[in-house]
């Protein structure tokens, strides 16, 4: 049993180890559950909120509680969540922006993680909503928000306390190299792409950080103006420009929406950018890259039917804006591309 906690109350650590006791006593049960399913076990409430390659339950006792263990079991996944808690608490410790579970458990042995409940909100519906509604003092909020995302971000990166062994599990140049081959279509983006990853314009990106490896706005909670990461399944030492350019993208994307409020949305990538690089420096060209990589994964994605219908948000996306978003970057137009951010 890991304990990753950064300072436990004598009544939540009492829980926790209560829970642990029950939920390895029960493990194989609680591995099998299908998604909505209630389990009452030792007067606790175990609920499923997700039901896929992982199981995720809400625990409800004194105590607010997740509890995240993969379908079929395995090391890989809970090792990664147990380096990602040590990687927290080793170099955000004293970071005020950001805000680590009161409580957390992690065992390989029984394949299970084990968090205090972090009050907040996915940080891309608090950004949409901040962004759509900018009054009340939300714009601030927002631009606060995204400026401890950046200097605890920066600091994660800088002090870079993973093991070298633990490689992070996600490649984005490969990601998009593999993708771009199952496409049966030709059109003029896709050409773009495609000249764009084969040519001279691709500059490796060192592995120098310990990364979170799936940094996208979902897996960020937001509450009290603190920014909490969650979900470090793919985590590992790897380039900091794949966690970096995750939120900016998405925040860049909403370009691509009709009417959307881009003045919020570039102060918040402004802030996001400046914050993180007052704490640990980045090559302007690389981040460039990284965005311009996911931003032109998403598009392969859509022409491969990955998504359905295309929203953001809940609003559809145009796909001409999305286009000339990506023949913007690539071309190296960042001020038409990025209006009003400052890289």
């Amino acid at each position: 049993m890991n304990i990753l906690s950064l300072q436990e109350s004598d009544s939540m650590a009492q829980e926790a180890n209560l829970l642990c006791h029950s939920i390895e006593s029960r493990q194989e049960e609680l591995r099998k559950a299908d998604f909505g399913r209630k389990i009452s076990i030792d007067n606790a409430q175990f609920s499923v909120v997700q039901a896929d390659r992982n199981i995720v339950y809400r625990i409800t006792k004194d105590y607010r509680w997740y509890l995240k263990m993969p379908s079929g079991g395995g090391e890989d996944p809970i090792l990664r969540e147990i380096a990602g808690a040590q990687s927290i608490t080793n170099s955000l410790a004293k970071e005020k922006g950001y805000h680590h579970p009161s409580v957390v458990r992690g065992s390989v042995d029984s394949s299970y993680v084990l968090y205090s409940e972090i009050l907040g909100q996915q940080l891309n519906i608090a950004f949409y909503s901040h962004c759509f509604l900018p009054f009340l003092g939300r714009s601030k909020r927002l631009k606060i928000g995204f400026s401890n995302l950046g200097q605890a971000l920066g600091r994660l990166h800088k002090k870079d306390v993973s093991p070298k062994d633990l490689v992070a599990t996600r490649d984005l140049v490969g990601e998009v190299q593999g993708t771009l081959k199952g496409v049966n279509q030709s059109d003029l983006i896709l050409d773009l792409i495609d000249s764009y990853l084969n040519g001279s314009n691709i500059k490796p990106a060192p592995s120098t950080s310990f990364i979170h490896g799936n940094l996208k706005m979902e897996n960020i909670i937001f509450g009290s103006n603190k920014i909490s990461f969650i979900d470090f399944e793919n985590c590992g030492h790897g380039s900091p420009y794949e966690d970096l350019s995750w939120p900016a993208s998405q925040m860049i994307l909403t370009r691509s929406i009709f009417g959307f409020p881009w003045k919020p949305a570039s102060q918040a990538l402004s802030r996001f950018f400046e914050s993180y690089k007052s704490t640990f420096d980045y090559e302007k060209e690389l981040l460039l890259q990284y965005i311009t990589l996911r931003i032109s994964l998403y598009y392969i994605q859509i022409l491969l039917g990955k998504f359905g219908r295309p929203t953001i948000a809940g609003l559809p996306i145009r796909i001409s804006n999305l286009q000339k978003i990506i023949s913007e970057l690539i071309s190296g137009n960042i001020q038409k591309a990025l209006p009003g951010v400052t890289i």
